[in-house]
This record gives C-alpha cells, sequence and structure tokens, in this order.
C-alpha cells in the first residue's frame, strides 16, 4: 500500500480538523481504540502533529499501552520540546511505570513549559503534588 497515496485520498475527502475533533471526542468518551484509529487516520494526513501523535500516546496510555504511548510522546517531544502536554504525558506513563523520579521532572518541565497561565498548570501541578505525597508517605 503506498502511504503517499493513501494520505493524499484521505485529504481530498476528509477534513484533517474534522478527524482531529472526532478522534478528541471518541478520547474524551472513553472509546480509546476507537480514537487511536482516528488518530491513525488523521496521521496519515499530519504526520508532524504533535497533538496528534501526544493524543494518541495519551488513549495509548489509557488502555495501559505504555510502550506503544511511550513511542508515540517521544515522537512528539522530539517535533516540539517546547510543548508542554507531551512532558506531562510522559510523566503520566511514567508514573505508571513506577519511574517516580523521572516522572517528577517531566512534571516539573511540563509546568515551567506551561506557566502558571496555561490550562493545562493546575491539572499538572496536582499530579506532581499527589505524587510528591505518595513518596513521602508511601502507606497512605
Amino acid at each position: 500500500m503506498d502511504i503517499g497515496k493513501l494520505s493524499k485520498e484521505l485529504e481530498q475527502n476528509l477534513d484533517p480538523s474534522e478527524v482531529l475533533q472526532f478522534a478528541i471526542s471518541l478520547g474524551s468518551a472513553g472509546q480509546y481504540q476507537e480514537a487511536i484509529l482516528m488518530y491513525d487516520v488523521y496521521l496519515l494526513m499530519n504526520p508532524w502533529s504533535v497533538d496528534g501523535l501526544n493524543n494518541k500516546a495519551d488513549c495509548l496510555l489509557a488502555l495501559d499501552r505504555l510502550d506503544e504511548a511511550r513511542e508515540y510522546v517521544t515522537r512528539a517531544l522530539t517535533m516540539d520540546p517546547s510543548y508542554p502536554y507531551p512532558w506531562c504525558t510522559l510523566a503520566e506513563i511514567q508514573v505508571k511505570q513506577k519511574e517516580y523520579f523521572c516522572a517528577k521532572l517531566n512534571f516539573r518541565i511540563s509546568l515551567k513549559l506551561a506557566g502558571p497561565a496555561h490550562k493545562s498548570y493546575p491539572i499538572t501541578l496536582s499530579m506532581l503534588e499527589r505524587l510528591e505525597a505518595m513518596e513521602a508517605h508511601p502507606e497512605s
């Protein structure tokens, strides 16, 4: 199968922004497997989309497909290391894999890049605080 040809056919018949919004809505509804399929379609049309890569990683994370999630979030970070969301996603993967030290560092990177005014800041800060509390009181 010629991926380039398929990508052009998809672009002619589908609006990439609509595909992305549909994938986001599926993920928000907890339909992660379906969302992953839509992100695959979207990424055929926009292979350099950091949002598409990170959002697919989020869905894979929700399904505990951690190695795959890490692969996609790493690609997103390679493309745009200044974007805060993939750092947070990577930290969430690291928490699930019990890589707590690295997770704390990556939550902090996400917070620094986002800044206090960014909409992701309160949620990321909360995740970091929970991780630090968990480490301080492991029996709780």
